[in-house]
């Protein structure tokens, strides 16, 4: 019986914790979404072209009004005549949104590190490496309706991606939206 009390406790003081925010930026306040994005890119002097989809997933809590710290997952499909390539990442982010209880929107700026495992197919042989990538941007959230947002977010991205014979690097500017489901009181 008294396990079962404290079972009981343990419930009913988590869930007033997971409610007793005020707004969407507040301490204990958590964002849940993602963004998408589609690139087509062309290669000068070649007559082919490259596609890409990024589908990347968050999960963010707000260690303090305005302040969060949180995760991501990336996942990366890129294709053009000659090969095929996948990657699937993880990592850690922080960042900091503007904005309080009246706000509708917030502006936020945030920096992340991911480590990606790649699969690649070119020209039917198959390869792995991984690839680490530095993260670096702001964008705005739109609270639509009550806890639903949608987010723009431009980024900047360091990519380093070491292999046996020799370390690559390149950078991107990426521009991506989605839906944030905004879990507050």
């Amino acid at each position: 019986m008294k396990k079962l009390f404290v079972i009981c406790m343990f419930f009913i003081l988590g869930s007033g914790f997971a409610f007793s925010q005020n707004f969407s930026t507040d301490k204990g306040a958590m964002i849940l979404g993602g963004t998408a994005s589609f690139t087509s890119e062309g290669f000068e002097g070649e007559s082919r072209r490259s596609t890409s989809i990024m589908i990347k997933p968050v999960f963010d809590y707000f260690i303090m009004q305005n302040l969060f710290v949180g995760g991501s997952l990336g996942m990366y499909y890129s294709s053009n005549s000659s090969f095929d390539n996948t990657d699937v990442g993880i990592g850690p982010e922080i960042g900091y949104a503007f904005g309080g209880a009246n706000s509708s929107m917030f502006p936020f700026l945030k920096a992340g590190f991911n480590y990606f495992s790649l699969s690649t197919t070119n020209n039917g042989s198959k390869s792995t490496s991984s690839i680490t990538v530095i993260t670096l941007g702001g964008g705005m959230v739109f609270e639509i309706i009550k806890h639903i947002g949608i987010v723009g977010f431009l980024s900047y991205n360091i990519i380093n991606q070491p292999n046996e014979f020799y370390s690559k690097s390149s950078n991107t500017i990426e521009l991506s939206f989605g839906f944030y489901g905004l879990i507050y009181k």
